[in-house]
């Protein structure tokens, strides 16, 4: 299998906001200081432990520390994107607003 370039994976870095990727996939985000603050689709998520930071284009879960399943890998986060274009995101997210 051929690798992708680092620049194309630098290049889409840029191109694409997470935040936009993640709403993109059913998950409502809501202003959380500097950060968008929602639960994460991966795993059981009774409040909002999957944290964007749009300034950096980072992700994080912290639901991952107590969860029993182990992080994504790209086929898991595939098959969401997947499953997920049929649902339409909110209108009023924070990631519109920005």
């Amino acid at each position: 299998m051929a690798r992708i370039p680092e620049a194309e994976i630098e290049r889409l870095k840029e191109a694409v906001p997470v935040a936009r990727l993640v709403e993109a996939s059913g998950v409502e985000l809501k202003v959380g200081g500097k950060d968008l603050l929602g639960r994460c689709p991966f795993h059981e998520d009774a409040t909002a432990s999957l944290v964007v930071t749009p300034g950096q284009n980072l992700w994080h879960c912290f639901g991952w520390l107590v969860a029993p399943s182990p992080p994504p890998t790209s086929a898991t986060l595939g098959a969401t994107a997947t499953a997920s274009r049929g649902s339409s995101p909110g209108t009023a997210t924070a990631a519109s607003r920005t």
